[in-house]
């Protein structure tokens, strides 16, 4: 007759019982346990692997960081899904957002591009150079060859040395700073 261990027979309540408790071990395990389960909730819904990744790390950093309100008489997954749930939403809420600065930012460098076919620096706004000047050199390095020269985050993490994810991270990182710096100009 075959008996489940004793770790098949511990369950997701039992396992946060004992990691707000202090063990470590059971907290690694409960840990692992949610990433399996929310990559299965999540894969459907997120369609860029990275973009899962990130999304699973966001929920187990939540998780941990609302480990304190889980309530041992209640059952385990409701909490976890509720807080993956609410991830999800920031996660979509936060593309469109980036997505639509993304394409603003683009449109108008395109714009600029057309109007005097320029070269790096060569014609765009002031405010626009004085934007892209305040980012640091590789950061700078990295917008003007995928948002102005028209590389690949392919070509241009190969270019850079860096990873393609490394690229989209930084240039996402590099076009929010020119937003903001941008708009801070604008209200002056």
């Amino acid at each position: 007759m075959n008996t489940l261990s004793k770790e098949a027979e511990e369950s997701l309540e039992s396992l946060m019982l004992r990691a707000q408790q202090g063990d470590q071990a059971a907290y690694a395990k409960l840990l692992g346990q949610c990433e399996r389960m929310l990559k299965s909730m999540l894969r459907s819904q997120v369609n860029n692997p990275e973009d899962l990744n990130d999304l699973i790390q966001e929920c187990l950093i939540s998780i941990h960081k609302s480990r304190h309100t889980y309530q041992s008489h209640r059952p385990f997954k409701p909490w976890m899904f509720a807080i993956a749930n609410f991830r999800m939403k920031d996660h979509f809420r936060s593309s469109y957002r980036r997505n639509n600065l993304e394409q603003a930012f683009s449109a108008n460098l395109e714009q600029e591009k057309e109007d005097r076919h320029v070269t790096f620096g060569e014609g765009l706004s002031e405010q626009l150079k004085d934007s892209l000047d305040q980012l640091p050199p590789k950061q700078r390095k990295l917008v003007q060859m995928t948002k102005i020269e028209g590389y690949s985050s392919k070509e241009t993490a190969k270019e850079m040395g860096m990873t393609e994810t490394a690229v989209k991270v930084s240039v996402h990182r590099s076009l929010k700073r020119i937003t903001a710096l941008l708009r801070a100009n604008k209200d002056e």
